[in-house]
């Protein structure tokens, strides 16, 4: 029967076919599997270094080694930047768990994006201070006297300190973080800049990817 064989063709292209692409698709499972172990590596790397740090502030104060009155606020304040760094840390990594899971809810309210942006930058300028980083805070008199915007406070917060934080990380070579607020006739917006040498042309759509 010459039917026959055109079946055989078509069975052995159509085994080759999903060979090929099961080959594919476990290629990328493994790929994907390797990026979330190294993103999880980095996490508990990251998750180390704050609560290093307040051990050691804790350490201190508690042995009465540090006697000082200055010398005490100052210790305080590295004890407070770390504890934000923590927090931080944890917030990412619960807030990853909900998305993946499909479970983030956004809750907007009125919030005042300049009293906002001035709560962030207090909370983050120990922890920049550490690293000789300096935050610089711009308001201009337009976004004072603007109305309040309705965001998702604590994710807006949240979003805001990561990108201090990534400033902190990758553009410390500037030495500076300047956070402006600006309002443009309908519309009010935070920037977060720093100065340091960016971010490589050829990266700059991979770095949206999944744990990278």
């Amino acid at each position: 029967n010459s039917a026959e064989p055109m079946v055989l063709i078509g069975l052995l292209l159509s085994i080759v076919l999903g060979a090929g692409l099961a080959w594919r698709s476990s290629r990328v499972e493994i790929r994907a599997a390797r990026r979330e172990a190294e993103f999880l590596t980095l996490v508990t790397h990251e998750l180390k270094t704050p609560l290093t740090g307040i051990r050691v502030v804790a350490e201190l104060l508690a042995d009465g080694r540090v006697t000082d009155p200055a010398d005490q606020r100052r210790w305080l304040k590295r004890l407070d930047g770390e504890a934000t760094r923590l927090g931080m840390l944890v917030e990412n990594v619960l807030d990853l768990g909900r998305t993946e899971r499909g479970e983030t809810v956004h809750r907007p309210e009125s919030v005042s994006l300049p009293e906002l942006c001035r709560e962030v930058c207090s909370m983050f300028e120990p922890i920049a201070a550490q690293h000789g980083m300096e935050v610089r805070l711009r308001i201009s008199d337009e976004a004072e006297r603007s109305p309040t915007v309705q965001v998702d406070r604590d994710a807006t917060k949240q979003a805001l300190l990561n990108l201090c934080d990534n400033a902190r990380k990758y553009g410390k070579d500037g030495r500076v973080i300047d956070v402006a607020v600006d309002r443009d006739f309908d519309s009010i917006r935070c920037e977060v800049r720093d100065h340091g040498p960016g971010i490589a042309p050829s990266e700059r759509e991979s770095i949206f990817g999944r744990f990278q």
